[in-house]
């Protein structure tokens, strides 16, 4: 690219001395400087101007373009002195100037190129215009340094000591002209060309230009210079038609062909006292560049914000696709209500926890008699008004649990009155939960309370026996006071393996019934008298420390509900009449179940009627009993004998399908 610029500028010197006015050295076409302010910006450092050697080199040549220029034109030494030096520094001035303007208006840098290399892509981010405004500051930079190098003799045969004013301002308007086309245009082209739509974009951008110059030619030969404006027409075509690139290439060989045509023309078009003809036409032309480049780079901003707008539109799309199906995945119910109480939209576990399908509006005006929602203790909303001051719901449904909800309203804004979300998230079980850990509370209020007085009182009894030396009565107080202990202990163990021994998984091995029956029942020979028979040839695949903690639960309800005065009796068999299952049945010849009450003893902290009030009991014992069994997969059942007692049945699966060895 550089040696391409140092070819162009070479080029530009003779066109420089063939443009002379015979009757003055002052060249009509001077393109030193366009060509030296484009050459120059790809070595020129921002935001200063170090002294690199590519630079000095690139000033060099443009100093001695210069001098070579005014020589040829047959000027005095002196001036030839004065534009080799003034030429460098006008480029010079001119690419400092655009580039303090771009940063004092805060043009943005343009867009990589992927099409393009690298180092194109980080030159044109720096030069390249992307906004009007960057043209303005180009034209700007134009006029100001076109004066500023005026006193040091810019250009051949023009110095400020011996130019008259028509003579400077006349080249200071062809300069500005000269050097915002063709700076504007070769920096766009370079910075924007590629091979996309290559074909198309000449083919519109010759055809406009074709035209063009069939206009010039026909306004500069009928002398109708109030019609170059139709100029504007086809420039405007190709703005709106072609790509940025093609649009700046049109406007570089637009101003080529004026800078060929109009000073052919100079003569037959006469000359204005107060501003030539030729000025007027160049302005113009001028005027056309800035309004095809400003029209071309506000279609590209115009075609990067619609591919923005597209792919920013994808992304939500794609979004939008994951948060419908994160909002359809949740199991919480949403639903969102807009100003006008409808309801613009919700996830399907809405309509599940609901119970119902969920319109726009409530098909009776009202949404809580549409959903039959109510205060948790049944009572009736009296609005939907009021349903937003609520946090939980009950729902009822004929033929269905009762269900308790938790509902939530955030506001979409800070401004309650442009809709809500509401937030329904079932939390039954939590309130049984809830229920339950008050009856544990209950429980252990009644059922430790007791046992910690009683045991409180017989070691007071047995401290004062000891005291009076009556052994033998200390030695049963305190018998009586390990009773009390034993039975804290209990209610203890109870509690904890119902809450965090039936959280963990089940570790499932071959479990031979007889052994786990006979350590059961010995552990229990601590606690009385009884005559327990035993015959469970069987094995089980099952967690031995759970179908241990189901044996100990139903072995020692079978001895403590006896009769007063009777020897508890128990009878433990195991039988295998259904295929890969166990079934073991624990019979006793004791109180009994409650008539009507027997699959009710399985509930949470039942101890059964009135006439069980006299034994002691947990209420959770047969409930963990149920769960560990249902936790193999198995089922358990209580029963009343015909000849007195209860009998409790559970069924575990078999170890491989066959009894387990004697």
């Amino acid at each position: 690219m550089w040696g391409f610029g140092l070819l162009a500028f070479v080029a530009s010197v003779p066109v420089a001395v063939l443009t002379a006015d015979p009757a003055s050295p002052v060249p009509q076409a001077w393109l030193l400087t366009t060509i030296a302010f484009t050459w120059l910006s790809l070595t020129w450092p921002r935001p200063t101007l170090p002294a690199t050697p590519l630079t000095l080199i690139t000033l060099g040549l443009v100093a001695l373009g210069g001098l070579v220029a005014a020589w040829l034109l047959d000027v005095s030494w002196s001036e030839v002195l004065r534009t080799g030096v003034a030429t460098p520094l006008h480029a010079a001035a001119m690419c400092a100037a655009y580039q303090w303007g771009r940063g004092l208006l805060g043009s943005p840098r343009r867009r990589p190129n992927p099409q393009v290399a690298p180092w194109r892509n980080a030159w044109s981010g720096e030069w390249a215009p992307t906004r009007a405004r960057d043209l303005m500051s180009i034209a700007v930079s134009a006029f100001l340094t076109a004066f500023a190098v005026i006193p040091l003799g810019g250009m051949p045969g023009l110095y400020l000591g011996s130019a008259s004013g028509q003579e400077i301002w006349d080249w200071v308007i062809r300069t500005t002209v000269t050097v915002f086309i063709g700076a504007s245009t070769t920096l766009i082209t370079f910075g924007t060309w590629s091979r996309k739509e290559v074909g198309r974009a000449l083919l519109i951008s010759v055809s406009a230009l074709l035209v063009s110059v069939v206009i010039l030619i026909w306004v500069f030969e009928r002398h109708a210079l109030e019609m170059a404006w139709l100029v504007l027409l086809p420039t405007l075509y190709v703005s709106l038609q072609a790509r940025v690139w093609a649009t700046s290439t049109y406007c570089l060989f637009l101003g080529l062909a004026t800078l060929t045509i109009l000073p052919a023309s100079r003569e037959s078009l006469g000359q204005d006292p107060v501003l030539p003809l030729t000025d007027v036409v160049y302005i113009l032309i001028a005027a056309c560049v800035l309004v095809a480049l400003s029209t071309a780079l506000l279609q590209e901003s115009r075609s990067h914000l619609l591919a923005a707008l597209d792919a920013e539109s994808a992304r939500t799309a794609r979004n939008l696709k994951v948060l419908r199906t994160a909002f359809e995945s949740m199991h919480d119910g949403f639903l969102v209500i807009g100003p006008d109480a409808r309801v613009r939209m919700h996830n399907s576990a809405a309509a599940l926890l609901l119970g119902r399908p969920i319109p726009e509006r409530p098909p009776n005006g009202s949404w809580v008699n549409y959903l039959g929602l109510t205060r948790v203790d049944g009572t009736a909303f009296a609005d939907d008004d009021e349903l937003l001051s609520t946090e939980y719901l009950a729902l009822q449904r004929p033929g269905q649990e009762r269900r308790v909800l938790q509902m939530r309203y955030t506001p979409l804004t800070q401004n309650l009155d442009e809709g809500v979300m509401m937030t329904f998230v079932d939390v039954t079980d939590h309130q049984q939960r809830l229920k339950d850990l008050s009856g544990f509370a209950a429980v252990v209020a009644h059922d430790l309370r007791a046992p910690l007085t009683s045991l409180e009182g017989w070691l007071e009894m047995a401290e004062e026996s000891l005291g009076m030396r009556r052994l033998e009565e200390s030695v049963a107080l305190l018998a009586r006071a390990r009773a009390s202990n034993r039975r804290m202990r209990e209610v203890i163990d109870d509690w904890l393996r119902h809450t965090v021994e039936l959280e963990g998984e089940l570790v499932f091995t071959d479990v031979a019934l007889t052994d786990l029956v006979n350590e059961v029942v010995a552990g229990r020979a601590g606690a009385g008298p009884q005559d327990v028979w035993v015959d469970t040839p069987h094995a089980v695949r099952a967690d031995r420390a759970m179908v241990r903690q189901v044996l100990d639960n139903v072995v020692s309800n079978a001895t403590k509900y006896h009769r007063p005065g009777e020897l508890p009796q128990v009878q433990i068999t195991s039988t295998s009449d259904v295929p890969g299952w166990v079934r073991v049945e624990v019979a006793d010849h004791g109180v009994g179940l409650p008539l009507g009450e027997e699959e009710s003893v399985f509930e949470e902290y039942r101890r059964g009627s009135a006439h069980h009030a006299g034994f002691e009991g947990s209420g959770l014992g047969l409930t963990l009993c149920r769960r560990i069994v249902e936790g193999h997969g198995g089922t358990i059942r209580a029963r009343n004998n015909a000849d007195g007692g209860a009998t409790i049945t559970f069924t575990l699966p078999a170890a491989n399908g066959v009894p387990a060895p004697n």
